[in-house]
């Protein structure tokens, strides 16, 4: 559509939110454009900022080029991230394609799912695991907004006082657009960049793994450990899906009691001998034999089996008579 750039910021240019009224985007725009009008502040600066704040409004307010923007521009309120990933940016400077690069973060979506895979080895040791990943955060410099929290206009939302009377009690409550600081400033923040978000690195520690089954999937769900939400100022859900590995030597019955056959040459146990097993635990246990000794026999080795709270349980370990020729 004629004179609409998508890759411009046209809400933020009018320190608009995204679901503005019409009333909104007048109101803004006559305290802007009256402040950087060229007649006020002479210079190619100036009317720089005159000439984008008049695209802006003239986008804005007209609700064609205004829906067209929203579902087509990163920066609208209807835009859909998954379903422009195609967009070209080819046809656009290098600077141009830096920028929107930098802006698509915001867009991502607000939930994030991640996987992790408990070995059964990881399982039975029952040791913390620690799983981490990168989320987006409110900066907390300019709380999300992206500007320079000294100086600016007064904020067009509020008439400059701060306060909101939307609210759903009826009580005032604080702007969502100047964040009660009652003027917004048509600087970028230092710290975000005018991002109004940063990346950080959060780490979940999953403890008490027996509390997990092998074989088994969990879902876990954290209610704001996803990205922050700039349109919403809230944080979105973390998922976490957890997979328990079954490992086929050994075998875990109702009781919880860990099972596990070994093979034991014929002569062993005829003269009983002594056979050293090397357990999960990564040990090795010397285990005496009888002349009794025969196929199917069950040896309990106390507190070597799955972990139950601060305690562990018996591991059984089951006698298989083989004949090894190479004994022979």
């Amino acid at each position: 559509m004629d004179k609409v750039d998508i890759n411009k910021d046209y809400y933020a240019t009018l320190f608009l939110k995204r679901d503005c009224e019409q009333t909104s985007v007048k109101k803004s725009y006559r305290k802007l454009s009256f402040k950087y009008h060229p007649d006020k502040n002479p210079g190619k600066e100036a009317d720089k900022k005159f000439q984008f704040i008049n695209e802006a409004y003239e986008v804005l307010s007209d609700s064609i080029k205004r829906k067209y923007y929203d579902s087509n521009s990163p920066y609208g309120n209807s835009y859909d991230y998954q379903n422009h990933t195609t967009h070209s940016r080819t046809d656009h400077s290098s600077k141009v394609n830096k920028d929107f690069h930098e802006k698509e973060k915001y867009f991502l979506k607000v939930d994030i799912k991640r996987s992790v895979n408990i070995t059964f080895e990881e399982y039975y040791l029952g040791k913390p695991l620690n799983v981490s990943y990168y989320r987006l955060m409110q900066c907390d410099d300019c709380l999300g907004y992206g500007n320079d929290t000294k100086g600016g206009i007064e904020c067009a939302m509020c008439d400059g006082t701060g306060e909101t009377r939307f609210t759903l009690d009826g009580k005032n409550g604080k702007c969502s657009m100047c964040g009660g600081r009652k003027y917004i400033s048509q600087d970028l923040c230092k710290a975000c960049k005018g991002q109004g978000v940063y990346e950080k690195k959060q780490i979940i520690r999953l403890d008490k793994l027996y509390n997990f089954s092998p074989g088994e999937r969990y879902n876990q769900e954290y209610s704001k450990g996803g990205n922050y939400n700039k349109k919403k100022n809230n944080y979105g859900k973390f998922f976490l899906i957890i997979d328990v590995e079954t490992d086929p030597k050994y075998k875990v019955d109702n009781n919880n009691i860990l099972h596990r056959k070994i093979d034991v040459h014929f002569q062993d146990a005829i003269d009983g001998n002594k056979i050293d097993y090397k357990h999960i635990d990564g040990k090795t246990y010397r285990i005496d034999l009888n002349s009794n000794t025969k196929d199917g026999d069950i040896i309990k080795l106390p507190g070597k089996g799955l972990k139950e709270g601060r305690a562990r349980n018996d591991f059984h370990l089951h006698l298989n008579i083989i004949i090894d020729y190479n004994k022979i």
